[in-house]
């Protein structure tokens, strides 16, 4: 969209019939690439009638032609709105929303000097709004006494018009995370810091030093910034990868739970006062239902949950899908599930999406709990590179009657405890005590060979507990079970 305005600008400024059809076209077509592309007509008047040699100071144009590029974005917003159905399409309007949209939205003009500003100023709007002021108005001063004040005009009239429908559009939780947004408005930007660095180019040797450290410092920061937008990509782009390799193989019409599933990510250290310096994901107004839906040609039920209790920290901050829908809905929520992934950032490089739980038959019983509340129907232990996954199938045969947890333990070959995995069931999104009666679902739990010292047999084993108290519940099996810890299998593990 952006260089679909920008070829409509550099057409339009030239003189002739051909040039001008041209340019038309572009900017007829540009709303279609992006929202913003509703401002063409009006951000190519502003060029042409701003810029030193236009044709608008040539007459070649009419004020016939004037009046229609005036006239495009009124017209792409009646035909916006009335797809839309509703002017309750734009969503969010508020003047506080405005007022911080602006606010955020004019960092990316002033960048990356705006970074100055205290961090303990991004709560006060006025402060925030005295700095950007002073700072617009000082380079207005500097374009003034050069006699180019035009181009100071040109280039804060393109971006506060690229940027305006998002602002008064859009609330601020949305905006905050969209550099994105600025990708038109970015040319105003690039035009102003551009006639700072000419001016003091043509200075002395001084002034050539000073538009050298300027230009230099303006794309060291925007080059970090870069970087790291590029890294946050290709890490959205893994885990999309990832989870529609993983949902291709589920039958259509399955329910898909996928907890604490990331919609956007942006850079850990704030580098500028308000919002962040992110990208997209999934965005909540899409969902994933939507991005499986495009992407395999297939459909699902997917629903989208945030659980703050196993949120983990992580190299980037992120926010994430869905809400948390408290302990009861969660639960009735997971044991109604075909499939439940979860998100892992512990590994602090890129998340891995886990599979932690799914619907399975209980057709067995390999060992009851308590009074026999709690069955356990059946287990596997299954080796993979780094770790070992244990899949456990449950059942309540009765209303569990107090709050109990699971512990998945890894003993080595002298009996001492390696490693351990406690917590609720599938992924400590269902406690037992909430388990409905006769709803069996399978579990994955994971145990990681990182303290594992020496090659030998070592032995996996499970078992429930209080965890009021830790007490651990008695056990009903046929099988060992020692200090009531129920010994799932062995395996060999070498060093």
């Amino acid at each position: 969209m952006a260089f679909l305005i920008l070829t409509a600008t550099g057409f339009s400024s030239l003189p002739g019939p051909a040039a001008a059809v041209i340019g038309f076209l572009l900017a007829f077509s540009a709303p279609f690439a992006a929202e913003h592309g509703v401002m063409a007509g009006w951000l190519i008047l502003l060029f042409v009638s701003l810029s030193r040699g236009s044709p608008a100071a040539s007459g070649s144009w009419t004020p016939y032609r004037v009046a229609i590029y005036g006239a495009l974005p009124f017209v792409f917003f009646a035909l916006w709105l009335s797809l839309s159905g509703s002017p309750r399409a734009i969503g969010g309007y508020s003047l506080p929303d405005v007022m911080w949209n602006g606010l955020y939205l004019l960092q990316g003009l002033l960048s990356p000097f705006i970074r100055a500003v205290p961090a303990s100023w991004s709560g006060s709007a006025w402060k925030m709004a005295l700095a950007e002021a002073g700072m617009l108005a000082s380079l207005a001063i500097v374009f003034w006494l050069q006699k180019r004040f035009p181009l100071w005009l040109t280039s804060v009239g393109w971006y506060g018009l690229a940027v305006l429908p998002v602002a008064i559009s859009r609330p601020f939780v949305y905006v905050m995370d969209g550099p994105r947004l600025m990708y038109l408005a970015a040319a105003g930007a690039a035009w102003l810091w551009a006639g700072v660095i000419s001016h003091l180019a043509r200075r002395r040797r001084w002034g050539r030093w000073a538009a050298l450290i300027l230009a230099g410092g303006i794309l060291l920061a925007h080059g970090e910034f870069l970087l790291e937008l590029r890294m946050q990509l290709e890490t959205g782009g893994r885990l999309a990868e990832e989870t529609l390799r993983q949902v291709q193989e589920i039958p259509s019409g399955k329910t898909l739970v996928f907890v604490n599933y990331p919609s956007w990510l942006a850079a850990s250290n704030e580098r500028y006062p308000l919002g962040h310096e992110g990208v997209p994901l999934i965005p909540d107004y899409l969902g994933l239902a939507s991005f499986l839906r495009a992407n395999l040609g297939r459909s699902w039920t997917v629903v989208e949950l945030s659980f703050p209790d196993i949120m983990q920290s992580w190299r980037f901050r992120f926010g994430t899908l869905g809400t948390w829908p408290g302990w009861q809905r969660m639960a009735e929520i997971v044991q109604q599930a075909d499939y439940v992934y979860i998100m892992d950032y512990s590994s602090g490089g890129h998340p891995q999406l886990m599979l932690s739980g799914m619907k399975a038959p209980c057709s067995s019983q390999l060992a009851a709990f308590g009074e026999g509340e709690l069955i356990l129907c059946d287990a596997s232990i299954e080796g993979s590179a780094g770790e070992i996954r244990v899949y456990t199938t449950w059942t309540a045969a009765a209303r569990i009657p107090a709050d109990w947890t699971i512990f998945l333990h890894l003993y080595d070959p002298d009996g001492r405890l390696l490693a351990q995995e406690d917590g609720y069931l599938v992924g400590r999104t269902l406690p037992p005590q909430r388990m409905e009666p006769g709803v069996s679902i399978r579990e994955i739990r994971r145990l990681p060979l990182s303290a594992v010292r020496s090659p030998g047999m070592h032995r996996i084993a499970i078992g429930v507990y209080r965890r009021e108290t830790g007490e651990r519940l008695e056990v009903h099996s046929s099988l060992p079970h020692p200090d009531r810890a129920l010994l799932l299998g062995t395996l060999w593990i070498r060093k």
